[in-house]
């Protein structure tokens, strides 16, 4: 096996104190019995274009993970892109196919397989409530609709963002009803705030990373049956999840999805 040994995977992403990549994919490097090393690069966002110049010359690169706030910026790298990255503008896998960088995203199956072992799993019926549409946002909501869900609500810090992205959504299912809130939507908060049962809330905001949530959330808003998707799995339990189980709401953290994606991708990498 000797002969593996200069070969390379990591992820790229800025920050990534909170990242578990590297632990879990040595673990699949020994599993396999790969010579491979795993790098973590760490990447201000102002280097990022130099830095991927440098790696795209880098053929010792079996491929690499993408985290935030890379992607989107790397699709423009990549020598192709599968369908649903695109639509989704966001890559969280590349691979090196014979020096060709070929970029998919296993987010969205890795969060497909998670929400079908929930139990109940969230009905067609619900109301999705995304918190973010950033990538993660975009591409758990665009899965959702492909899946059958048909009810959004698109939240997000720049309305424009949650505006553009909803028309987008609503272009590829013509069948599905998109909302748009402000940021610190009333119906969430106050006295005539609604009162709002089975919905779907998924946070893809680094709000929980931060040990924040959202004040304007007013948990006690919600009645039965209400699911939460927080993305963060790093701490385990944001405050958020905290809040939601203690009002008996289903919870389900990021760590499922964070671990079925790096399965994907390392399977990718392989083959």
């Amino acid at each position: 096996m000797h002969c593996m040994n200069n070969k390379w995977i990591g992820v790229v992403g800025w920050p990534l104190k909170h990242s578990f990549s590297k632990r879990i994919h040595e673990e699949n490097i020994q599993r396999q019995g790969l010579g491979w090393e795993f790098r973590v690069l760490e990447w201000e966002p102002k280097d990022f274009e130099k830095n991927i110049q440098e790696l795209k010359q880098d053929q010792s690169c079996v491929g690499f993970s993408v985290t935030m706030p890379f992607k989107e910026k790397i699709i423009s790298h990549l020598d192709e892109c599968e369908k649903f990255a695109q639509n989704v503008s966001s890559v969280n896998c590349v691979k090196n196919r014979n020096g060709k960088w070929v970029g998919t995203n296993t987010d969205a199956p890795g969060f497909l397989a998670h929400l079908n072992q929930w139990n109940p799993v969230p009905p067609k019926t619900v109301t999705s409530v995304v918190l973010g549409v950033g990538a993660t946002g975009r591409t758990l909501s665009f899965a959702l609709a492909e899946a059958g869900y048909k009810n959004f609500i698109f939240i997000n810090r720049t309305f424009e963002k949650a505006q553009e992205w909803g028309e987008k959504l609503g272009h590829y299912f013509s069948d599905i009803r998109v909302e748009i809130g402000e940021w610190g939507d009333p119906r969430f908060h106050g006295d005539d705030g609604l009162r709002m049962t089975n919905i779907f809330i998924l946070n893809t905001t680094p709000l929980g990373m931060k040990g924040s949530t959202l004040e304007w959330l007013d948990i006690v808003r919600l009645q039965n049956p209400v699911w939460l998707f927080d993305v963060t799995y790093n701490p385990a339990e944001t405050l958020l999840i905290r809040q939601c189980k203690s009002r008996c709401f289903y919870t389900m953290n990021g760590w499922p999805m964070f671990e079925a994606q790096a399965k994907l991708a390392f399977e990718i990498w392989i083959s």
